[in-house]
């Protein structure tokens, strides 16, 4: 034991230790961030090697704060504190700088050295070792083998937003007939990765009913123009997940700046041909009527007309009414107003709401009651012809105060609208 620590105590030798350790370290970090960084498939892998390095950065760690110890405080420091009495030479006494190496200080300085040697190989490794592991991790997990592990992995790719590797690597997922095809494309849409759109196009061209109901909502996400057209050819083929499909157009509303007047008929006659077939399941309907409205289509006007006669349920309903606000059309007005004089003033329109496979939710119709949603919706409208009949229900004491009161700042609104120009 004696000998050991007088071989540990030799500055040279701790000089060539560390050298010797330090640099092996250095040198193993480069092909160890290349295979985790750009080819790992396996996270196993990863750790293995990421626990090597740490054991080889720990090593030279030691090795340096033995060093540093030893150069600081002198020799004693680390072979420890010779035993002498007063009878003994004053030339064998310890030096001070040796009295002075407590535990804790050697600990501490161990720890700084530590701490530097893994950041700088970290820094060295492109972040393999602290700053960049989720990171490598979610990369790993993406190109890997199982799909289980791709789908996985979507959570934290979905945080590193505009990381061009990852989004790289989604497109590889969706690009290649797989597994986790779906969970690579709702990521790319809640990521917003406009460099995909292509690639989620295709998806929903030749994709299964998952991965075409996954491409149809990321590309609403994205607010790719062509969705309306790619909906409509592959609605046929997107069986029980058709509702997705619908949902995604309702998303993507419209948007003057990017879909054509022709888009926007096409998405509308689409969804009105669909309503009038009455093939479509109670939830499929609402959705449908919902993106009708979205999409402020007139050609589903006749359909939401009959929705407004007595004893049509009251969800069809209220969302046919909502549609009719945003659509806009003038003659609508007079629908909600004689609407008004067959409704149950009772009753509520209850909130609905729809979601895709992912659970992803939109708002379908908001909870209010019935005739109070009529009367916002006739605001909505603006039509100025119908306001006689809301100063007519303001008075109209079978009412409750709260409409009555909506519908006197209607009228008042609707008195002093501009007259729109021919």
């Amino acid at each position: 034991m004696g000998r050991i620590k007088e071989l540990l105590s030799s500055p040279l030798l701790l000089g060539i230790a560390t050298v010797a350790l330090l640099g092996g370290a250095v040198a193993a970090v480069f092909p160890a961030a290349d295979y985790i960084v750009n080819r790992s498939v396996s996270t196993t892998d990863n750790l293995y090697l990421i626990g090597g390095l740490t054991a080889l950065a720990a090593l030279a760690s030691v090795a340096e704060a033995m060093l540093a110890v030893r150069l600081i405080w002198g020799r004693e420091a680390i072979v420890g504190v010779k035993q002498i009495n007063a009878a003994e030479d004053e030339d064998d006494a310890p030096s001070v700088g040796a009295l002075r190496a407590t535990g804790t200080k050697k600990v501490l300085v161990l720890g700084v050295i530590l701490g530097i040697n893994i950041i700088a190989l970290d820094q060295i490794g492109q972040g393999i070792l602290i700053t960049g592991t989720r990171r490598h991790h979610v990369l790993t997990q993406l190109r890997s083998s199982e799909g289980q592990m791709r789908a996985d992995a979507v959570a934290d790719a979905i945080q590193l937003v505009g990381d061009p590797e990852v989004a790289a690597a989604l497109g590889k997922i969706i690009d290649t007939p797989g597994e986790a095809r779906e969970w690579a494309a709702y990521a790319a849409g809640v990521r917003h990765d406009e460099s995909l759109a292509g690639s989620l196009a295709e998806l929903l061209r030749t994709g299964s009913p998952r991965e075409r109901a996954a491409a149809a909502v990321a590309l609403a996400r994205l607010k790719d123009p062509r969705l309306i057209r790619l909906v409509v050819d592959a609605y046929p083929q997107a069986g029980e997940l058709g509702q997705d499909l619908l949902i995604a157009l309702g998303m993507l509303g419209k948007r003057p700046e990017i879909t054509s007047d022709k888009d926007l008929a096409e998405g509308g006659g689409f969804l009105a041909q669909l309503l009038d077939e009455g093939e479509l399941g109670n939830e499929e309907t609402l959705v449908a009527i919902w993106a009708l409205g979205q999409l402020e289509s007139p050609e589903g006007l006749p359909y939401l007309e009959r929705l407004m006669q007595k004893g049509v349920g009251v969800e069809a309903q209220c969302t046919g009414i909502q549609a009719l606000g945003k659509i806009g059309s003038a003659e609508s007005s007079d629908w909600l107003v004689a609407l008004i004089e067959v409704a149950d003033k009772q009753a509520r329109c209850p909130e609905l709401v729809a979601s895709d496979f992912t659970g992803h939710e939109v708002l379908v119709c908001g909870g209010i009651n019935l005739i109070e949603r009529i009367v916002r919706e006739i605001a909505n409208i603006g039509d100025r012809q119908s306001r006689t009949a809301m100063e007519r229900l303001s008075e109209n004491q079978a009412h409750s105060e709260t409409v009555r009161k909506m519908a006197e700042e209607i009228a008042y609104q609707l008195r002093y609208a501009p007259v729109p120009q021919q």
